[in-house]
C-alpha cells in the first residue's frame, strides 16, 4: 500500500487540488503512509481495521494531525457517519480549526437512491441463493463440561487471564469487534457467529488450546484431547 500510495500521489497531484485518500488499512499502516508520502491533504480513516483499539472513538480523537495532514476519524464499525467542517483558505494549508458532528445510521436517516439500489440489488441475489450459517455447536464441550470431571484444572484455569478474556473486552467495548472475539472466545465462526449472541462461548475456554473432541466427555480414556506443551 505504501509503495502504491508513494506512485498514485504525484499523479493525482498534477490533475486535482486536493487529494483525499480513503484508506481502511490499520491505524499503523495509514500513519506510516502520512508520514512517508507528501501531497496528501487529507485521509478519512473508517476505523474499522483497529485491533485492538475501542470499536468508539472519543471526541478528541476524531482528528488527528499528522505534520499538516488531517487524519480524520469515525468510529462504530460503520453503525456512525458523520460531517467534518474544515476551512481551506486559497492559500496555505489546512487549518487546525474544524468542527466535526457524528450521526448514527438510524431509520429516520434517509437513504442514498443509488446505494439502496445496489443492496436492492445484492438482497435479490442472496434471496435467490441463500446462504445460512452452518453452526456446530455440538463439536464443543465448554470449560463447564470440562470441569465436572477436571477440578483441579478448572480452578487453576479460573486464575489465568484466559478465564477473563471476553470480560477484558467488555471493559473496552470490544466485545462486538470481530477483530477481538475470535481469540477472546471459544469457536467464533463454527459455535456462534453474531457478537451479540455469544452465549456460553465466551473467554479462552479449554478446547480454545486443547483441541476440540465431543466424543471426549463420554469415553475419556479412548478419545482424548491433546496436551498443551506450553
Amino acid at each position: 500500500a505504501l509503495e502504491t500510495t508513494r506512485k498514485i500521489v504525484p499523479e493525482l497531484r498534477k490533475s486535482c487540488d486536493m487529494v483525499i485518500a480513503i484508506s481502511h488499512l490499520n491505524i499503523t499502516d495509514n500513519e506510516e503512509i502520512l508520514k512517508k508520502v507528501s501531497g496528501i491533504d487529507i485521509l478519512l480513516d473508517p476505523y474499522s481495521r483497529s485491533g485492538n483499539k475501542p470499536v468508539w472513538v472519543t471526541e478528541g480523537e476524531y482528528v488527528a494531525w499528522h505534520g499538516k495532514t488531517p487524519m480524520i476519524r469515525i468510529d462504530g464499525q460503520g453503525s456512525r457517519v458523520a460531517i467534518c467542517e474544515m476551512y481551506f483558505p486559497r492559500t496555505g494549508d489546512v487549518e487546525e480549526d474544524y468542527a466535526i458532528y457524528d450521526y448514527p445510521l438510524e431509520p429516520q436517516i434517509i437513504d442514498h437512491p443509488v446505494i439502496s439500489q445496489i443492496a436492492k440489488g445484492n438482497r435479490a441475489a442472496a434471496n435467490k441463493d441463500p446462504q445460512k450459517p452452518t453452526l456446530f455447536e455440538d463439536l464443543f464441550l465448554g470449560a463447564l463440561t470440562c470441569g465436572a470431571c477436571h477440578e483441579e484444572q478448572q480452578k487453576f484455569w479460573k486464575s489465568t487471564t484466559h478465564s477473563k478474556a471476553y470480560a477484558s473486552l467488555t471493559k473496552t467495548e470490544d466485545h462486538l469487534n470481530y477483530e477481538c472475539i475470535e481469540c477472546h472466545t471459544l469457536g467464533y465462526g463454527l459455535s456462534y457467529v453474531e457478537p451479540e449472541k455469544v452465549g456460553e462461548f465466551t473467554e479462552v475456554q479449554c478446547e480454545s488450546c486443547h483441541g476440540v473432541n465431543a466424543k471426549h466427555a463420554e469415553d475419556p480414556a479412548r478419545q482424548r484431547l491433546g496436551q498443551v506443551k506450553e
